[in-house]
């Protein structure tokens, strides 16, 4: 992303913004649920189940592609940017591609198969991110960011399905959609309107302040949600089978709950604390001076992410015992008030709409813990007090870091204090919080046995 963008400009990331804008609120009414209904489904007609979530996930996919390729001159005229209709026909195609994975993808997902999933993202990640890189410098332009992943997308299918070891027959088995679409409806609802609370301030930004702007918020949302992104989606692929083996058993889940809140803060809050702290010569080292615009933004917007780290299990949580309606009935209740805030921040410019976006979602992923915590009868003060002692350490080390003077390269900076920001994350877990980080790590060494050498480096062996 670094070198793409320093070839590409801010409207050209504004533009692919606002494109894939279209598909994922159209996306978000259709697949809603329907791969992870193979997860939660535990009775002995596995087998059709598939065949019919594969089939019921094909007519989907096309019902969304023909609206999307029919809205996409209307979409490219209400932005005022021809090449967005050009944009929009290359990201609908791959998307085709990714909705067939989706069988595939959740039958690894229920056998605890995260290697597999792991192994394979990860290798055609980067031969995708290796592919915009290669596009960029051979002068495809805003093309650079579609192209590979319409080229590669395909073959990962592919592989999923090998993997999986799954083979569609001509059976539709259309006498199990309708329990499907019933376990799906509120997901689907909860994801649509959660999709507009997502890229409600991408619509905003790019329909009141242009196409460069939106570049603008664009870039520091992705390097704000990071995290989110990259690191998230491998700890809570694991939430939805793993809560569905233990639903029947309240206390198991809402120890498992515990623990997988505190693993995450252990690890999100110093990240992207620290980042806050060195966002200027983060984003000028990595993207280039004309990117300076976003290191405001960039801070501020890492206010909300911190929540939304800690918050992300919540719908896998839903998911789990049954109760997907919790999702809907949240979203559809924090939807106006989201796009009220935006709206009047943007009175105040990009920065207003940072501050309302951050407000808001910060205030929204407290509720959404809140319920989580209702629903399997777990104090929430339990929670946040597991949570402290990494928050607590975080914020001292980032305000450390922050504050203590930079007269070096931004490189330098950048490197030499990252390391100290850790080292102090550390210290003041083993100083002040030993305890707490001695029962994390044991309780994760027991399933991950990789954690051991996670705990070994934070405890320099020394219990």
């Amino acid at each position: 992303m670094a070198i793409l963008a320093r070839q590409l400009n801010k409207e050209d990331f504004g533009i692919v913004a606002i494109s894939s804008v279209l598909l994922s609120l159209v996306t978000s009414v259709g697949i809603g649920g329907l791969g992870d209904y193979i997860i939660f489904y535990k009775d002995q007609h596995e087998g059709e189940i598939k065949q019919a979530v594969f089939w019921l996930n094909l007519l989907v996919t096309f019902l969304i592609v023909i609206p999307v390729f029919g809205l996409s001159h209307w979409w490219a005229s209400f932005y005022g940017s021809p090449g967005i209709e050009q944009i929009l026909y290359l990201i609908t195609t791959t998307f085709i591609f990714e909705m067939l994975s989706a069988v595939p993808r959740s039958i690894l997902r229920k056998q605890l198969d995260y290697r597999a999933i792991v192994t394979i993202t990860t290798i055609f990640g980067t031969a995708i991110s290796i592919g915009k890189v290669a596009f960029a410098l051979t002068g495809w332009g805003v093309f650079s960011i579609i192209l590979p992943s319409l080229i590669i997308t395909p073959i990962q299918t592919v592989v999923f399905y090998y993997q999986a070891k799954f083979i569609p027959t001509l059976n539709l088995c259309l006498h199990r959609w309708q329990e499907v679409v019933k376990y799906v409806k509120y997901i689907a609802g909860g994801q649509l309107i959660t999709k507009l609370v997502n890229e409600g301030d991408t619509l905003i930004v790019g329909k009141i302040l242009g196409m460069e702007k939106l570049g603008v918020y664009n870039l520091a949302f992705g390097i704000g949600n990071i995290f989110k992104n990259q690191v998230l989606p491998i700890i809570t692929e694991v939430t939805l089978p793993t809560f569905s083996k233990i639903a029947h058993d309240q206390e198991r889940l809402r120890n498992a709950f515990i623990k997988l809140i505190s693993v995450i803060a252990l690890i999100s809050f110093p990240t992207l604390f620290i980042l806050q702290a060195l966002a200027e010569p983060f984003v000028l080292f990595l993207y280039g001076p004309k990117w300076s615009e976003a290191i405001i933004p960039l801070q501020i917007l890492i206010i909300f992410t911190v929540s939304r780290s800690i918050s992300s299990p919540s719908s896998g949580l839903y998911f789990a015992v049954g109760k997907p309606n919790y999702g809907f009935y949240f979203a559809l209740i924090f939807a106006p008030i989201f796009f009220i805030f935006i709206y009047v921040g943007s009175y105040w410019g990009l920065l207003g709409i940072c501050f309302a976006v951050s407000i808001t979602r910060l205030l929204g992923g407290q509720v959404n813990m809140i319920l989580c915590c209702n629903l399997i009868k777990l104090d929430v003060k339990v929670l946040y007090q597991a949570m402290k002692p990494f928050l607590l350490a975080s914020m001292i080390a980032a305000l450390v870091i922050y504050f203590t003077p930079k007269y070096f390269s931004n490189l330098f900076v950048l490197v030499v204090y990252s390391i100290l920001g850790i080292i102090i994350y550390i210290l003041i877990l083993r100083l002040f919080f030993k305890s707490d980080l001695v029962r994390i790590l044991n309780s994760y060494e027991a399933v991950h046995h990789h954690f051991k050498y996670f705990k070994k480096i934070l405890l320099l062996n020394n219990q």
